[in-house]
């Protein structure tokens, strides 16, 4: 992570602040920023978007790491279907897209 800037997306702000902390323990060199998504949330997914494409920083590298599965049925606050809002449509919206697809070489 040399000369790079991290952007955390997560949905417990609290914990995202905690791994903020210790990546600098292992790279002093990081800039670390956490920004709160909650992928089931299209409203969320809209406004890191908003958010992400103000810093105006390069994406150069994606990591999804978000999924639920064979969870008890509940509705997310759109009322979609929580695993189908959260695993598909938060990473499909077209805010998302946008960011995602800026500049991006797509492998």
């Amino acid at each position: 992570m040399l000369g790079v800037r991290v952007v955390m997306g997560v949905w417990n702000i609290a914990t995202g602040k905690d791994v903020k902390e210790t990546i600098p323990k292992e790279k002093s060199s990081a800039k670390v920023d956490v920004m709160e998504l909650y992928l089931s949330s299209m409203a969320s997914v809209r406004q890191f978007a908003s958010k992400f494409e103000s810093v105006d920083l390069p994406l150069n590298l994606l990591i999804n790491n978000v999924g639920v599965m064979a969870c008890p049925f509940m509705l997310s606050h759109d009322n979609i279907e929580m695993q189908f809002a959260k695993n598909h449509l938060g990473l499909q919206h077209d805010s998302f897209q946008k960011v995602i697809m800026r500049e991006s070489r797509v492998v």
